[in-house]
């Protein structure tokens, strides 16, 4: 067994969901809009170490991975005044999720579809509505969330 001298990888502990975020917003330590910058800073800084200690230098804008775009949804949706891309609005979200999905290899034709209904759902649908499906969590199958909220009627 070879001893790195430092830590080569991180966990990440999920704190209990609260009554006033279930499901998938429950599981962030602060807001949406906070796990947004995370993941844009996060991925800016990898950015910039590629550059700085190999000399890789990519175009921006980088593609958002599915999994983000979903948190800038929520975000977006949820607490419009504190998200951080003032830009943003229900259309370009919608392209953004599309465009994602597109380039990124390993979503079946049913993942793809559900997570699109999801992310129009979240961005189109009356707040009820939005709410409900923003509380879907990763631990069930969206596609199967989504049609289970359909034949419920969304009630």
């Amino acid at each position: 067994m070879i001893d790195a001298g430092r830590a080569l990888g991180s966990y990440r502990l999920h704190r209990k969901a609260v009554a006033t975020a279930p499901g998938y917003r429950g599981n962030y330590s602060t807001s949406m809009a906070s796990e947004v910058r995370l993941n844009y800073r996060s991925r800016d800084l990898v950015l910039d170490m590629l550059r700085q200690r190999s000399g890789v230098l990519i175009d921006p804008p980088p593609l958002t991975l599915p999994v983000h775009v979903r948190h800038r949804v929520v975000s977006w949706r949820s607490s419009r005044e504190q998200h951080p891309f003032p830009a943003d609005c229900a259309r370009s979200l919608l392209q953004l999720m599309s465009d994602s999905l597109k380039a990124c290899p390993g979503y079946s034709f049913l993942d793809r579809l559900s997570i699109r209904t999801w992310t129009a759902g979240v961005l189109f649908a009356p707040m009820s509505v939005a709410n409900r499906l923003m509380r879907i969590d990763r631990s069930s199958t969206l596609f199967s969330s989504v049609l289970r909220l359909g034949r419920r009627g969304l009630r």
